[in-house]
């Protein structure tokens, strides 16, 4: 614990609260419940996923519909056979 860092004199009780904040991988939403000693009882949270995962759904229906149906892998043209 840093001695220069001053903390405010809280006293916990029960509530609830929401926030979003920037993260590097997208947004960060919560909804988090507390009981009256301010533990964390209940927490929600949306993750970057949950926002893109329209089109992350979208994009891997694209490509396993060409790689089993267009059979795109077929065409692949590949070196000299591999040696194990």
């Amino acid at each position: 614990v840093n001695p220069d860092c001053k903390t405010l004199d809280v006293q916990p009780r029960e509530g609830e609260g929401i926030g979003l904040v920037e993260a590097p991988r997208g947004l960060l939403l919560y909804h988090i419940w507390s009981d009256n000693e301010g533990l964390c009882e209940k927490a929600n949270l949306l993750v970057a996923t949950n926002h893109n995962i329209a089109g992350i759904e979208k994009t891997l229906m694209h490509v396993a519909k060409q790689i089993f149906e267009d059979n795109v892998l077929d065409s692949l043209k590949l070196p000299e056979p591999w040696i194990k």
